[in-house]
């Protein structure tokens, strides 16, 4: 597949509103979900976003991340991890620090800070949808750029040092 991102689709920093819209559909965690009763830790929430966003997501997400390796003489190494419950507390307006502190340019901030704002959702259920609810916090299960903004998120954990003892 060839990914082409234009520099024009960052000279605005808008992003459609059809990119902000997604449902949820709630998965079960467990095998065993017909065998017993469930609560809501039972279940991820799959967000289910227009394929457009996902597509341009992979594609200016894959092409800057290869050219700086290959800019740099070295190869790419791509890995993802799911954290439970973690990509939903992501607090936005930390992350959008901890990206303003890693230099990114003004365009790409806004676009992400734009991504962001006045999201809805709502559940799916077989076939019956919820009412619309505004998310406050964490990044899409199943979006491209959610792995790529939650290890920014989390990046600074590896500078902490366990061997100080602040209670000595």
């Amino acid at each position: 597949m060839t990914c082409i991102v234009s520099s024009g689709a960052l000279n605005s920093t808008h992003s459609p509103q059809g990119f902000k819209i997604s449902y949820i559909v709630p998965i079960p965690k467990s095998k065993e979900f017909m065998c017993k009763s469930l609560s809501y830790d039972d279940f991820r929430g799959i967000a289910i976003s227009p394929i457009i966003s996902k597509i341009f997501e992979y594609c200016y997400t894959f092409r800057k991340v290869v050219d700086s390796y290959v800019t740099r003489g070295t190869t790419a190494n791509i890995c993802t991890i799911d954290l439970s419950k973690a990509f939903d507390k992501v607090n936005h307006y930390a992350l959008f620090i901890k990206i303003i502190n890693r230099l990114f340019p003004v365009k790409l901030l806004n676009i992400i800070i734009n991504l962001f704002s006045c999201c809805e959702s709502c559940v799916k259920w077989d076939s019956v949808y919820s009412s619309m609810f505004v998310i406050t916090s964490g990044v899409r299960q199943g979006s491209v750029l959610s792995p790529i903004l939650f290890n920014l998120y989390i990046n600074d954990l590896a500078n902490i040092n366990p061997g100080i003892n602040r209670f000595v």
